[in-house]
């Protein structure tokens, strides 16, 4: 795991290759069901963000275990 600061001048090398994966998570009071979370992930800091919304907890691990069985070696 990489913590970088936004003043690290190492951030990009240090994280390259390894991928960065945010997630935020909410409810919804209205709807099929209140459980909501967007996923933001890349695998370089080259690439464009791709952004995954999911409505169960299932989902979201779902996407979380195929986006770590994709990562590099």
């Amino acid at each position: 795991m990489a913590i970088v600061t936004m003043d690290d001048d190492d951030a990009v090398e240090e994280t390259d290759g390894r991928g960065t994966m945010v997630i935020r998570v909410w409810s919804e009071p209205a709807g099929d069901g209140p459980f909501r979370a967007r996923l933001t992930f890349s695998r370089t800091s080259a690439d464009q963000p791709q952004v995954s919304v999911v409505t169960s907890p299932e989902q979201l691990l779902e996407t979380v275990r195929q986006w770590l069985a994709e990562a590099p070696g």
